[in-house]
């Protein structure tokens, strides 16, 4: 093996870290290849700025267009022959990590992805996948996300995905796909996690979190995972797991997604968790999270599934809430006298929302009183601040 063929196996060998990349950048300019050297350098430089309002990463986009306009040809000559109409290559860090296809009718022309071995999305629209294009992706060793839209895929071809890393964010937009049948392609995939070993569990839940998009893009493996936003992204219980891995995460945030108490069971371990977001949520029960006795802050705003007392058993051992919000959404039996008497021993509120049902004793209400730091309280849409609030409090201690 050549010794530029070494330094790029150790780039694919260890796609989130910069050093084999600057080693490469380096071993470029000795070999009388500066242009290159300097594009892997200003990328990665690029990368690490998430600010994209400062004058110095200005001032690196400028430079790295500079370069391109000059040596595009010289860096995509590997790919080039095989780069269609309809198909966009991006670089990341100096290396070809994202390609977006669409309007491709032959399947033959996707040999472009036999050439990006270090691929780490892929986005195709419109286009004509077919078994022999799902296999060659479900073999790209680091691929974070998988995105599909508008392209016909036969449900059967689901399982030719099988292969993809246990981390790998699916989308598969207009697929036939039954939800039972989805739910156990991702739990055989994703349970690979188990395989791996700890530092590489952390770090699979991490290229996980990423590969769902913009809100998590600043996260490194380098340093801690304090938030994970899953926005608009129908996560189920098998991705939760993943967030397991991550004992540093500070704070959750799931909407619109496909989540049960089975999910949240995932991240009752957690042991720093201070704020979680739920909503529009899928759970009919919180009760997993109320092993997680560090919360600060917790919102749920639930979307036509049964929810009740029932759902919050336990409340009571979040002594540290500050926030909470529990704003069930028309099925179930509600959130009713028990679930006001658990509240009622957070002593630490600030603020407090809730939607309720017609309370069988109303003075269960005077448990309330016990919550002398509240600074807003709200019932079924009603909100009570500054003096309302103080008098509210007193009346229910009389």
């Amino acid at each position: 093996m050549s010794d530029e063929a070494a330094l790029l196996c150790a780039i694919h060998a260890e796609p989130d870290e910069d050093t084999p990349r600057l080693v490469y950048a380096d071993w470029l300019d000795e070999h009388g290849r500066p242009e290159r050297a300097e594009f892997i350098r200003v990328q990665t430089e690029l990368y690490k700025h998430d600010n994209k309002e400062t004058d110095e990463y200005q001032q690196l986009l400028n430079r790295q267009r500079e370069i391109l306009r000059g040596h595009k040809d010289e860096f995509t000559a590997h790919f080039a022959p095989f780069e269609k109409e309809g198909m966009c290559v991006e670089f990341l860090r100096g290396f070809p990590e994202k390609l977006g296809i669409g309007g491709i009718a032959d399947a033959a022309d996707f040999a472009i992805i036999r050439c990006l071995p270090g691929l780490r999305e892929i986005e195709i629209y419109q286009s004509a996948l077919g078994p022999d294009v799902l296999c060659d992706i479900a073999r790209l060793p680091w691929l974070d996300a998988f995105c599909v839209n508008d392209c016909p895929f036969d449900p059967s071809w689901l399982a030719l995905l099988d292969p993809l890393p246990c981390w790998t964010h699916v989308e598969l937009h207009g697929a036939d796909i039954d939800s039972a049948g989805w739910a156990e392609f991702q739990e055989r995939r994703i349970n690979n996690v188990t395989l791996l070993a700890p530092e590489q569990q952390r770090l699979a839940a991490i290229r996980y979190l990423r590969g769902l998009g913009w809100h998590n893009r600043t996260l490194r493996p380098s340093q801690p995972a304090k938030k994970a936003v899953l926005s608009q992204k129908a996560t189920i219980d098998a991705e939760l797991r993943l967030l397991s891995y991550l004992p540093e995460l500070e704070e959750i945030e799931i909407s619109e997604g496909h989540e049960t108490v089975v999910g949240l069971q995932h991240l009752s371990g957690l042991p720093q968790l201070k704020k979680v977001l739920l909503g529009p949520a899928n759970t009919s029960s919180l009760v997993p999270l109320m092993n997680c006795t560090t919360l600060e802050h917790l919102e749920y705003w639930g979307k036509m599934v049964p929810f009740g007392d029932e759902s919050v058993i336990g409340l009571e051992r979040l002594t540290h809430l500050r926030h909470l919000t529990l704003r069930p959404c028309g099925a179930g039996a509600g959130l009713g006298d028990p679930a006001i008497l658990r509240i009622g021993s957070l002593s630490q509120l600030r603020v407090l929302d809730l939607d309720l049902v017609t309370l069988r004793n109303e003075s269960s209400l005077a448990a309330l009183a016990n919550l002398t730091k509240l600074e807003s309280l709200s019932f079924n849409g009603r909100k009570y601040t500054g003096s309302d609030l103080q008098q509210f409090l007193a009346s229910l201690r009389h």
